[in-house]
């Protein structure tokens, strides 16, 4: 179960589940949140949000029944996408890239037995989309389903997709055999990159963190054994892999989180009920020792995953995928706007 903080043609949106109540937005407008609005009651807690390359918003949601519809928050229209012919509802958790000429569905499937789960990518080729949108009659044309490999859930999902343009993104997976591995593809509408292995290890993956920029992918990831736990960051740049580096070792760790402001990267995470940083100021190289956030913090700290358009970004502003946020109330952003002043 996710959050999403979305940044869309000059306005903010706060995406959130209720349990037993759906799926809620909220709107940023004139300096203050508007009151929130139901974009669907029926969902099992699985969904995703997507911006479009025309900048509109779409949310993929997997309803009680197991069917996966697709939402338009400007047309407040849905779609069935998958329709659920089993009595037995599977946990789907779908994503995509959506462009004028169609959407290109990331999406976990998996065999007869429900043993074994898999990354699968399908093209669905629709005639001006954006034009006839989710009311319009134009025939949808899907591609066979392919099956890109065997996953295990990442902890609070499944995988994990962070865009790097509007037909270019990035796709977070684990694989397990004696060892967990994390890693990821490179996906466009044409090409399926092949698995670039980012960490193994035999500990339990708790939690992590990614940043994807222009040339660099950043990873951080909380891993915990029987006794205590590591913080160890790594990243992947043109040259390479980077050695990995453990920022911290302790016990009682909670959500971690990665971002650049002004040019300086920052690792957060939770140790009890207390929220330390390290900054790096050379984008991961060495990072300074932990200290703690002395500002003004919510008691219930989470995380939501943060979507702009086009992914209109900069380093020497502020550069994110995901924000602290009040778990009890998930418009409310924590942290970011105390280190960037206008972020609002």
């Amino acid at each position: 179960m996710k959050n999403y903080i979305v940044r869309s043609k000059g306005k903010l949106f706060a995406f959130y589940y209720a349990v037993g109540s759906g799926v809620f937005y909220r709107v940023f407008e004139n300096g203050k949140w508007k009151e929130r609005e139901l974009l669907t009651p029926s969902c099992s807690g699985i969904y995703s949000v997507s911006i479009g390359e025309n900048g509109d918003i779409y949310a993929f949601v997997h309803e009680n029944n197991g069917d996966i519809k697709l939402f338009s928050v400007k047309e407040r229209k849905n779609k069935t996408i998958i329709k659920n012919q089993s009595p037995i509802v599977r946990q789907i958790l779908m994503d995509a890239l959506i462009s004028q000429s169609g959407m290109c569905l990331f999406y976990n499937s998996s065999d007869s037995e429900m043993k074994t789960q898999f990354l699968t990518k399908q093209y669905v080729n629709i005639d001006n989309f954006f034009e006839t949108g989710l009311s319009g009659d134009s025939f949808w044309n899907r591609s066979s389903p392919s099956r890109i490999d065997r996953i295990a859930n990442l902890p609070g999902g499944i995988f994990d997709k962070r865009n790097v343009s509007s037909d270019h993104c990035v796709i977070f997976y684990m694989t397990k055999a004696r060892e967990t591995t994390i890693g990821y593809r490179e996906f466009t509408n044409e090409r399926t990159g092949g698995f670039h292995p980012f960490y193994t290890t035999a500990h339990t993956l708790h939690d992590y963190s990614v940043l994807v920029t222009g040339d660099t992918i950043h990873c951080l990831l909380l891993l915990k054994n029987m006794f205590s736990s590591q913080l160890v960051y790594r990243k992947k740049t043109e040259s390479g892999m980077s050695r990995p580096i453990i920022i911290w070792e302790g016990q009682r760790f909670g959500e971690c989180s990665l971002c650049i402001v002004k040019n300086d990267l920052y690792a957060s995470f939770l140790s009890g009920e207390t929220l330390y940083s390290c900054k790096s100021y050379d984008m991961g190289n060495t990072f300074e020792r932990p200290a703690k956030y002395m500002n003004k913090l919510c008691r219930t700290l989470g995380k939501s995953v943060y979507l702009t358009e086009g992914n209109e970004m900069n380093e020497s502003d502020y550069y994110c995928s995901e924000l602290y946020i009040d778990a009890e109330n998930p418009h409310d952003i924590q942290i970011l706007p105390d280190l960037y002043e206008n972020f609002y």
